[in-house]
């Protein structure tokens, strides 16, 4: 018997091992969860801070640069320059240019070449602006 008086001696020994170390891991389990939410939460509140702050800026200096550019009245000369059976006279010639070219004025079509030489000989022969071609490569594409 006493060989299992030992062995029940020596496994009370280890479930009190246990109970003491689950007695001691549980709160600094504890303890480490609550930190981490605290760690969470305030860093989350500080990026919400931070990021309202950057949007106040960028919004400050896109409002004084729209400001700045709207400093035009809408009724300015420019406005009142343009006329509405002008602009679909336009739309009109380069509807014109599309239907001749098979529908279309994409890149690299006949249409495109078209609407490019309306747009220079119109700027050229009504405006005092120089206008000039300058030629680049175009690599080829499908539409669809």
């Amino acid at each position: 018997m006493r060989s299992d008086e030992a062995t029940h001696i020596n496994h009370d020994r280890n479930v009190d091992k246990t109970v003491k170390y689950a007695k001691l891991i549980l709160p600094i389990l504890g303890i480490s969860l609550i930190l981490g939410t605290v760690v969470i939460a305030l860093s989350i509140a500080t990026l919400m801070k931070v990021n309202k702050k950057a949007d106040e800026i960028l919004y400050s200096s896109e409002k004084s640069i729209i400001i700045s550019k709207a400093a035009k009245p809408s009724e300015s000369t420019l406005t009142a320059s343009i006329r509405i059976d002008e602009v679909m006279t336009y739309l009109n010639e380069l509807q014109r240019i599309a239907i001749a070219s098979n529908g279309t004025r994409a890149v690299n079509t006949h249409g495109f070449n078209a609407t490019l030489d309306y747009i220079v000989n119109y700027l050229t022969a009504n405006t005092n602006y120089k206008v000039n071609k300058n030629y680049f490569y175009v690599r080829d594409f499908a539409i669809g």
